[in-house]
């Protein structure tokens, strides 16, 4: 040997177990969890029997990595070698904090124990950190173990680890000029001995730099440990200082650098880690950060694309972990700022299922509750924001008592309750610093207040203040915006609409502040008298109201959103009459079409193959749990037993499950399904001698088109939609009691020259009329107004007229299958004032006569939902005759009444199985050609935002039917059977479903001249 010494190779074995020891807790300190478990692991392999007490360290420094990655059960078997090792090393050691403090005192008389003391107050330090209060006497434990390590051992590996941790220490206590002299002076050494540890030592020091507010130093700080990290080939080490990087470019304010250096560490990451955890982990955090910067500079779609990514990263390696939980709640936010309302709210509502964090929890309730807000649902909003502010103020966090506060101030706002909001506004204005963000949109919102009560001058002066004082770019647009509306009222329209371009150059995506801001520059050009400007800003403004509504899961959802931007529409719609072009009405109807029907289109366009088996029958299930809940709402609301708690429960019941819906991925997605047809579509979808009469109530007017297949007429009914309400109601509304009115051929002329005399006679030709109502119109008749026409009703021109998706094709075993007069538990309140209804009975069984041995009666008991659902699908012609429920308030709730099956009748469960509702109906696979629902009012239902009258037909539509025939008012039991009667036979003759209605209709007119007889049943149905 060199100078005659001898070589121990213990020492050697001991110095190289130290040195790869030493590394790791490099690592492992800067979180980088890969290169922690290799150099563990090498050193494990190194140890041999003269130092397995260095092992007991290793095996319990990689069971901390394990935990770290989740590996649980990995991490218990390491725990149990170390215990198994360390009784092998007799005498244990107490290695808790009161033990090692026990140690340190002993060792403390003994002078030549020097090192050894230094060993166990660095350990003891360390275990000190971890506890609550323990941060002090950690950090003064590591002063004095690295003042004796550089007293004795000053060049050592474990000097700099020590060195390495109080420099740490020193910044989690804030003693950031501390902490950044510290690691200056030892990374020349860490740099000469281990270049792959010096660029996690420089990316240490960066951080701490930047957060102590020397951004350019830490920028070239981090700049360096990327070069570092590059020579070494060490690509996770590369790929943290690129992500350190970025965020110190964030701090610097250089967006663009921010975003790119994100994407090189992800490029890195891709290329060298692959699918490991650890990659995977990494590549999650980056694409979060991304997403960030990318959100930060206003395209939400990469940063939506990016968190999706990441998020479903963590789900495979992480399912309940914290970054989870933040990265779901990011792109909830983002989703939402996007307008994807649907999916934003399924993300934060699995943000709030998996987190452990009250705080988030309570995050997620606040954003969800202006989620519900924005889609309209004030009362339910308000609900769920007094909870999440009582959450709050139980926790005593101030940011979410002032957030929650604000979203609830909100929904007063929009619900007219100005007082509440502007006494919760200002409560947060007072609770919150100057400097804080959410006194700047407290103050913004405060100025709303002042906006909704007409003082607009004074909404823009706190406008401006809260301008002043917003610091991030979400924010500042979404004042700038709300500036601009008021400087709008104030009629400062030059200055207005400079506000308003400048929130439309800011956002990319479309959302509503968009489209609000598009619309405040059309309604300024208006103004201003430049009509083509305001025609392509209207344009515009719906093009980004149909990108919102296309990203919107969920069919209330998109109804909600679509109440919000329904004037958006409107406007446009008013802007083409009024210019009254060539091409304008043709126009006008394309619009006119994506405001109605939306979702029984979608539906019937979508093959049913289409959605993933699993994600049908949970969407037929959770409908199959609304049900039950709707027929238990029907019994509680007339039960004198049930109280507010109960019925509360239930309605609870109903949002949960709704909400489940919603968040499914529907069968029939909009985005999926064949679009709505444009004007020039639908004429060639018409066959020769068919007239589409399509009305559309805009704001107070109503606009009709009369198509052919060669001419598209726009008139605007010179009555207004109220006058127009009155007049119906003096025709159908005593229908209804039963009574027609005394003047009934006077009230229904006047009708008549109100809703077709401004149109002008029909075509000579004209063989079929289909007729598309809005608003009064869809509880009337149109054959009493004309005469000649076969009239069938449409929910949209194209749900009449585009073909609808294949679909299986069955042989029907029966012809026609009929349900009469169906036997019900009379003593349930909600069925007491049903009487019996024998005359459907015979109606049924007369019918079932006609068609022979394929023709089928359920009368009685035996007219049970069970044998409908079975006969749906396996019949040419399904038939009820029964009562009908009609839910105004939701009217998938509305059914029909049947018999309870023999088994509930045998359990005696009353008041199951015995309506079938709506949300059944959709899933009935009905193959029939036509469905007759001979039960009052089933034609009654209510208007949906975006999609028109929801009724029991429209459910019908949508569970399958062809055509349907739905009762308008209360028809007696000898029409009914006679109009059926003549209906059925017509059909047997093979008469075309619409001319055999029309057949029946006649037949009865010509004993009874009152339509009340005869124009009781309308038929609805696809003419394609």
């Amino acid at each position: 040997m060199e100078n005659g010494e001898e070589h121990d190779p213990a020492d050697e074995t001991g110095a190289t177990i130290k040195r790869l020891t030493m590394v790791g807790r490099l690592a492992l300190l800067q979180q980088d969890i890969g290169r922690a478990e290799q150099s563990f692991t090498e050193a494990l392999q190194a140890v041999d029997d003269d130092h397995l007490e260095l092992a007991v360290d290793l095996y319990r420094r990689l069971g901390q990595v394990c935990k770290q990655n989740g590996r649980f059960q990995q991490a218990q078997d390491l725990e149990r070698a170390a215990e198994a090792l360390t009784e092998h090393l007799e005498p244990p050691l107490d290695l808790s904090v009161a033990g090692l403090s026990r140690l340190v005192a002993a060792l403390r008389t003994a002078p030549q124990e020097r090192v050894m003391l230094g060993s166990i107050l660095s350990r003891l330090a360390m275990l000190e950190r971890l506890e609550a209060g323990g941060a002090a006497m950690a950090r003064a434990h590591m002063e004095e173990a690295v003042a004796i390590a550089l007293e004795l051992e000053p060049d050592s590996s474990e000097t700099l680890v020590r060195q390495s941790n109080l420099a740490g220490m020193r910044g989690l206590d804030g003693d950031l000029p501390g902490a950044i002299e510290l690691a200056d002076s030892i990374k020349d050494q860490v740099r000469a001995e281990d270049p792959r540890g010096a660029s996690i030592l420089l990316r240490s020091i960066a951080q701490l730099r930047a957060r102590a507010g020397e951004v350019d130093g830490g920028a070239a700080d981090a700049a360096e440990a990327v070069e570092l990290a590059t020579a070494a080939g060490a690509a996770a080490e590369r790929a943290a200082a690129l992500s350190a990087l970025g965020m110190i470019r964030s701090m610097q304010g250089d967006l663009a650098g921010e975003a790119a250096t994100y994407r090189e560490a992800l490029a890195v990451l891709r290329a060298e880690a692959g699918e490991s955890a650890d990659g995977a982990m990494a590549s999650a955090v980056n694409l979060w950060r991304l997403a960030k910067a990318e959100r930060s500079q206003g395209d939400l779609g990469q940063a939506i694309e990016h968190l999706t990514q990441g998020v479903a990263m963590l789900r495979e390696h992480t399912p309940r972990g914290d970054q989870l939980v933040e990265m779901l709640y990011s792109l909830g936010e983002a989703q939402a700022e996007a307008g994807e309302i649907g999916a934003a709210a399924a993300a934060l509502r699995e943000t709030a299922r998996i987190t452990l964090s009250p705080t988030m929890r309570v995050s997620c309730e606040i954003r969800l509750g202006d989620i519900t807000k924005e889609l309209g649902h004030y009362e339910e909003a308000q609900r769920m924001l007094a909870e999440a502010l009582a959450d709050a103020e139980a926790l005593g966090n101030e940011g979410l008592i002032a957030g929650a506060s604000m979203a609830l101030a909100g929904v007063y706002r929009w619900s007219g309750d100005l007082d509440r909001a502007q006494r919760l506004y200002e409560t947060v204005v007072e609770r919150t610093a100057d400097d804080s963000p959410q006194h700047a949109m407290a103050l913004s919102n405060l100025a709303g207040v002042h906006y909704a009560r007409g003082d607009f001058d004074a909404a823009a002066l706190r406008y401006r203040k809260a301008l002043e004082l917003a610091s991030d770019l979400r924010s500042v647009l979404n004042i700038t915006y709300n500036l601009a509306t008021a400087l709008h009222g104030s009629g400062d329209l030059a200055e207005a609409d400079a506000y308003y371009a400048a929130v439309v150059d800011g956002i990319t995506s479309a959302n509503r502040a968009r489209a609000e801001a598009i619309s405040g520059r059309g309604q300024i050009a208006a103004a201003q008298g430049r009509t083509e400007d305001a025609l392509g800003y209207f344009r515009e403004t719906v093009a980004t109201a149909e990108q919102m509504w296309a990203a919107t899961r969920g069919d209330a959802n998109r109804s909600a959103l679509f109440a919000r931007s329904e004037y958006y529409y409107s406007q446009l719609l008013e802007t083409l009459q009024r210019l009254g072009a060539p091409g304008n009405a043709a126009e006008a109807l394309t619009l006119a079409e994506l405001t109605r029907a939306r979702t029984l289109q979608a539906r019937l366009g979508e093959p049913a193959a289409t959605a993933p088996k699993a994600s049908r029958l949970e969407a037929s299930r959770l409908r199959q749990k609304l049900a039950a809940v709707s027929r238990r709402l029907l019994h509680a609301r007339t039960d004198p037993e049930s109280g507010e708690a109960t019925l509360a429960g239930l309605h609870r019941q109903e949002r949960e499950l709704s909400a489940a819906l919603e968040d499914l991925v529907s069968p029939a997605h909009p985005v999926a399904s064949a679009g709505m047809l444009t004007s020039a579509q639908i004429q060639a979808a018409l066959h020769q001698g068919t007239v589409l009469l399509e009305f559309q109530v805009v704001n107070s007017r109503v606009f009709a088109w009369t198509v052919t297949t060669y001419a598209i007429d726009l008139r605007v009914l010179p009555t207004d939609v109220s006058e127009l309400t009155d007049l119906v109601l003096r025709v159908v509304g005593p229908y209804h009691a039963g009574l027609p009115p005394e003047d009934a051929a006077g009230v229904w002329d006047e009708l008549r020259e109100a809703v077709l005399g401004p149109l002008g006679p029909l075509p000579p030709e004209t063989g079929m009329l289909l007729v598309s109502p809005a608003g009064p119109l869809n509880v009337m008749p149109f054959e009493p107004l004309l005469d000649g026409p076969t009239v069938v009703y449409v929910p949209s021109a194209t749900v009449g007229l585009r073909p609808r998706a294949p679909r299986p094709n069955r042989v029907a075993e029966a012809e026609f299958v009929g349900f009469g007069n169906p036997a019900f538990d009379r003593t349930l309140p909600e069925f007491a004032d049903l009487p019996s209804l024998p005359g459907a009975e015979v109606e049924v069984e007369e019918i079932a006569g006609l068609f022979g041995s394929r023709g089928i009666a359920f009368c009685g008991d035996r007219a049970t939902e069970d044998e409908l659902r079975s006969w749906a699908r396996r019949c040419r012609y399904l038939h009820v005759a029964a009562h009908g429920l009609v839910d105004l308030d939701n009217p998938m709730r509305s059914g029909i009444v049947l018999s309870s099956s023999r088994m509930m009748r045998l359990l005696r469960e009353p008041g199951h199985d015995d309506v079938l509702h709506g949300y059944e109906m959709i899933d009935l696979d009905i193959a029939a050609e036509l469905v007759v629902v001979a039960a009052c009012r089933t034609g009654f239902g209510s208007e949906w935002h975006g999609e028109g009258l929801a009724t029991v037909g429209s459910a019908l539509l949508q569970g399958g039917a062809r055509w349907v025939l739905v009762a308008l008012w209360p028809v007696g039991d000898l029409v009914s059977v006679a109009f059926m009667r003549v209906l059925y036979e017509a059909l047997l003759d093979g008469v075309a479903i619409p001319e055999a209605v029309k057949a029946a209709r006649a037949e009865i007119r010509a004993d009874h001249d009152d339509p009340y007889w005869w124009a009781g049943f309308a038929l609805f149905g696809l003419h394609a």
